[in-house]
């Protein structure tokens, strides 16, 4: 959410425990563009967040690689599916993308939810990770 803001966004709505539509009333309505890295049972409310014309730009299955969206959805709203994989990122394109992003931390516009583990916790680590906290999980020496 926060990167969406640095970014320019108007406004952002998170699918979680808000229902979509509430949020996107408090907006005004559909939006542009949704970014999304979860796909699976997300797919089809965020879908829905897009007005006519709108774009849906996929970077991720983190909820599964199936969902139970109908093609209507796109043929009828008129709106474009894309998606994108940093494993096909030209290197030029990636060091571009690193440095915007290493910019916007030492800007201070950029922050980063992590949970710190010593070594020795290594195994709590692993644990913590595999219920999706949330944050980035950092194993320190």
């Amino acid at each position: 959410e926060r990167l969406a803001r640095v970014t320019g966004a108007d406004g952002v709505v998170v699918l979680g425990d808000e229902p979509p539509a509430e949020q996107l009333a408090a907006l005004g309505g559909p939006v542009d563009l949704v970014v999304d890295p979860l796909w699976g049972a997300w797919a089809v409310p965020a879908l829905a967040c897009l007005r006519p014309g709108g774009r849906y730009l996929n970077i991720g299955a983190a909820a599964g690689d199936e969902s139970g969206f109908r093609v209507e959805m796109l043929r009828g709203a008129q709106l474009s599916l894309i998606g994108f994989s940093g494993t096909t990122a030209k290197p030029a394109d990636a060091y571009a993308a690193y440095n915007r992003v290493a910019a916007l931390a030492v800007e201070g516009s950029f922050a980063l939810a992590t949970a710190t583990y010593p070594l020795e916790e290594a195994a709590k680590a692993w644990e913590a990770q595999a219920s999706s906290p949330g944050k980035k999980i950092v194993v320190v020496p």
